[in-house]
């Protein structure tokens, strides 16, 4: 019976030993990649900095002053050539700068971060042309009018014109305090799911001087007697607009390889989504006046009259006070570009926008919400450090 049981005991006996080195193989494995993970862990920069610029296209952020003689059916041609409403169309683009810091703890899958973002446009335009209006061929009426050339047997003594002085300067700010979970998401690569608060603000001041003569029209019955027949307007008009909220906000950013080595160089393609609620105030002050006259003269020869005094007024009238409300904003916007990653350092270039619905008033005499945006490329420069 003891035959029998022996080498039970020793069967018994290795299996034990196997299990025993396998598990210290086991321990020893883990022990060595616990290791290797750490040092790589310890090799990671902890904390990112980032620096750009960005190249801006900025809508609804101001209104024009348009009024009625803007837009006659069918349009003088000098207003066809030099359009008051085309002359305050605002700034195409904005330059700007951002800039970033970025916290990842050692052997933590949280990210602190805290970026923002600045731009500003400008636009200050002196637009001016004529267009050949009624003539007669005296000379000594044409003194009492502003164009006439001496030398010429006919000479044009009134002229159409459209004369648009218009200055307009847009500015924002954006600024984002966020903290984020590595979620690592398979096809999408490496990314983040950032949760934190947003901060935006927007201004715009526009000024506007339009003078406009478009429609001189002449009648002569033989050398004795002709007539002048046209309308002067005249706006000014001057506005400032603003936009100031904060509230929460929520980003998934990400990081897929495309091609070379994560220790050493190694392309990606980056994208973004991000949405937020801001809650704020909205603001408008608006002034603007408007007058519209109308000359409709005949003149006997030789008495030249009294020329440019026979104004009938047509309108005046001028409006604008300032308006102020709480507003609650949505934003949502996205980024897509590529980047050439090192192991301490990136290179970035791709395109960015960011709509914020409703957050500026546009209106002149009354209230109306315009989506405010932003988009166009940016190029940033990081640098990690620490490790």
């Amino acid at each position: 019976m003891s035959e029998l049981i022996t080498p039970r005991g020793a069967r018994a006996d290795f299996r034990w030993h196997l299990l025993a080195t396998a598990s210290a193989l086991a321990l020893c494995a883990t022990a060595s990649l616990t290791s290797v993970a750490k040092a790589e862990d310890a090799d990671r920069p902890t904390v990112w900095v980032e620096l750009g610029g960005q190249l801006e296209r900025m809508d609804g952020t101001s209104g024009r002053f348009i009024e009625p003689f803007m837009q006659q059916t069918p349009l003088p041609a000098i207003l066809s050539k030099a359009s008051p409403i085309a002359a305050q169309n605002p700034p195409r683009y904005g330059m700007g700068g951002e800039a970033s810091l970025t916290f990842a703890p050692k052997g933590s899958d949280w990210v602190f971060s805290a970026a923002v973002r600045y731009g500003r446009g400008s636009a200050n335009r002196s637009i001016y042309e004529n267009t050949p209006g009624a003539s007669f061929p005296f000379h000594d009426f044409a003194k009492d009018f502003d164009s006439f050339d001496k030398n010429s047997t006919r000479i044009p003594v009134l002229q159409n014109y459209s004369n648009n002085r218009i200055r307009i300067s847009e500015s924002h700010a954006i600024v984002d305090f966020a903290v984020g979970k590595d979620v690592g998401l398979g096809m999408f690569g490496g990314s983040t799911v950032n949760a934190g608060i947003r901060f935006a603000q927007f201004t715009s001041k526009t000024g506007a001087d339009i003078r406009v003569r478009p429609d001189v029209t002449g009648s002569q019955t033989g050398v004795i007697k002709y007539a002048y027949h046209f309308h002067n307007y005249h706006l000014t008009g001057h506005s400032t607009r603003s936009f100031q909220g904060i509230g929460p906000s929520l980003a998934w950013k990400g990081s897929a390889p495309l091609m070379g080595d994560p220790d050493a160089a190694q392309f990606l393609f980056d994208w973004g989504v991000n949405g937020a609620v801001l809650f704020g105030r909205q603001k408008a002050s608006v002034k603007h006046s408007i007058t519209a006259n109308l000359y409709d003269k005949a003149y006997n020869h030789p008495t030249p009259g009294d020329g440019m005094t026979h104004y009938t007024p047509v309108y005046h009238h001028g409006g604008g006070k300032p308006r102020s409300r709480s507003v609650v904003v949505p934003n949502l916007g996205g980024f897509a570009g590529l980047s050439l990653k090192f192991p301490s350092a990136k290179v970035s270039l791709g395109y960015r926008a960011d709509f914020f619905f409703g957050a500026t008033d546009t209106g002149i005499d009354t209230a109306s919400r315009t989506t405010t945006s932003f988009h166009g490329p940016f190029a940033t420069i990081s640098v990690g450090l620490g490790g």
